[in-house]
């Protein structure tokens, strides 16, 4: 019996045994669509939370091969969906472990851990509805920085203590796209210490509403980027396609940080608001992270 199975049968007996109370959801190899094998391990987690909404959230953490065969700590990254998204979005519709996979063998990335939380605002254990998607609408009227200001605390405060991880700035980057696009913004802008790396891709740059409890996450951006730019992360940059919906504001923000003296790149593509560019772009800030 090989190493694989082995392992896979070990792994499915601890998940029998442990309690319902433990974070552990899901552990072992997946396949690709046609039965391959990826390279890693991807692993289903539940998560507490700290703010109003649902009690727990699921999210999904892809391991680097050698996690389980090696005492290493490993550079973290964040991917965030959009609308009409949820933790499944990268892995399912952005097929990103393939990229992952890929870009591993051919040496083009570094081993990391990835993670893929779930950042749409729910309002409860109901509406939450076992990780439901949210229609666009929906989540762009749910917006109210109650999730990302909590992001921190529940989802890399999390990852940190429960997996080998670097714990530095130096060591995170955090990328999103669409609503996505505008929760690592500002989340990488209030926590100005915690992301090296930054990739937003389609982005939604100004929230529709500033009320609420949490609405000064939104607020004060400037002043938030001075501190974010004062040492200036290793990459910043904005990607949009040029029949995108959200290409002007895009545009128009990487203009503002030029007036505000801080260093980023914008990469205007062919194509609009959709999956064939957000693909291209996670490889394309793939390939940056921790690349002199």
């Amino acid at each position: 019996m090989n190493g694989k199975i082995i392992k896979s049968l070990i792994l499915s007996f601890i998940a029998i045994i442990l309690p319902a109370s433990c974070s552990l959801m899901k552990r072992g190899p997946v396949r690709t669509d046609n039965g391959k094998d990826f390279d890693g391990t991807l692993e289903r987690l539940i998560h507490q939370c700290t703010v109003p909404g649902p009690a727990k959230r699921y999210m999904y953490v892809y391991l680097p091969e050698s996690y389980y065969t090696s005492d290493r700590a490993y550079p973290t990254v964040y991917l965030l969906h959009g609308a009409n998204g949820n933790e499944t979005s990268w892995i399912r519709k952005g097929r990103i472990l393939e990229s992952i996979d890929s870009l591993s063998a051919k040496g083009e990335i570094d081993e990391c851990i990835y993670v893929f939380p779930n950042t749409n605002h729910y309002y409860n254990d109901y509406d939450y509805g076992h990780s439901r998607e949210k229609k666009s609408i929906d989540a762009f009227l749910g917006l109210n920085g109650n999730v990302e200001y909590a992001f921190i605390t529940d989802v890399v405060a999390y990852i940190d203590r429960n997996f080998r991880t670097i714990p530095q700035k130096e060591h995170r980057a955090i990328c999103g796209l669409s609503l996505g696009g505008l929760q690592a913004l500002y989340i990488s802008a209030n926590f100005h210490d915690m992301f090296e790396y930054v990739g937003l891709f389609s982005p939604l740059i100004h929230p529709p509403f500033k009320i609420g409890g949490y609405n000064s996450f939104y607020r004060g951006l400037e002043s938030k980027l001075d501190r974010q730019f004062t040492s200036e992360p290793a990459v910043y940059t904005i990607m949009a396609g040029k029949e995108d919906i959200y290409y002007n504001s895009a545009y128009l923000y990487s203009r503002y940080l030029d007036n505000l003296g801080h260093p980023h790149s914008f990469q205007a593509t062919p194509g609009g608001h959709d999956w064939t560019n957000w693909k291209r772009y996670s490889v394309m800030f793939l390939k940056y992270l921790w690349r002199d």
